[in-house]
């Protein structure tokens, strides 16, 4: 990535995220919430994340130091996805307890960059230990906010928006920050359920 492509990076960092935060603390004042640090009951479920969404998550030293010293499982964890191994559906891979990459020590390493996905996901009551609960504030205006700023931000740093599980555009962005543009993109090409119009084709195999 470009110097010019970093900085708007950043730009979308500092004025996207508090923006959902700010909704999502109006809506935790309203229905109250059992969240609290050190609990991780949510950090064990598919996570899905935008392209423009990884690539700040690995801007963040810690981000990027844990991809990198973890590339081998994370490479495996991804395989499983793109071949849409069973165990990858939603309610199997909730089962294996998987903890998230950024997990440590029962607290998220990249808090401050964590994607949209985990900022607006609330519970509204405590979760029993390894179980999260089944009752959220996760509006969809929310959701439809945080999709239209990764779109404007798409736009800005001149990147495909992309959906998919946090392994795979992870790598998707390592190769965005160490390789030529052109080159990724082919790779995204060759990627078909990664593209936008097909992304729902996919997510339709993470049904319950």
């Amino acid at each position: 990535m470009t110097p010019e492509q970093f900085e708007q990076l950043e730009e979308f960092r500092v004025g996207a995220y508090p923006i959902i935060d700010f909704w999502c603390e109006a809506a935790v004042e309203q229905h109250g919430t059992g969240c609290k640090i050190g609990c991780d009951a949510c950090c064990c479920f598919v996570v899905t994340v935008t392209l423009v969404e990884a690539l700040v998550m690995l801007k963040n030293a810690n981000g990027l130091k844990t991809v990198e010293g973890n590339r081998r499982s994370l490479v495996d964890t991804a395989n499983m996805f793109m071949l849409r191994e069973p165990e990858t559906r939603t309610v199997p891979w909730a089962k294996r307890k998987e903890p998230c990459l950024f997990l440590a020590d029962g607290k998220c390493s990249i808090y401050d960059d964590r994607p949209f996905n985990c900022r607006t996901h609330i519970a509204v009551r405590q979760c029993t230990p390894g179980q999260a609960g089944n009752s959220y504030v996760d509006s969809g205006d929310i959701t439809r906010a945080g999709i239209e700023l990764c779109k404007q931000a798409s736009e800005l740093v001149s990147i495909p928006l992309a959906f998919g599980p946090m392994p795979v555009m992870l790598l998707i962005a390592e190769g965005f920050l160490k390789a030529e543009q052109s080159v990724i993109e082919a790779a995204y090409r060759a990627t078909p359920f990664l593209d936008t119009l097909k992304s729902l084709e996919f997510w339709s195999y993470l049904e319950l």
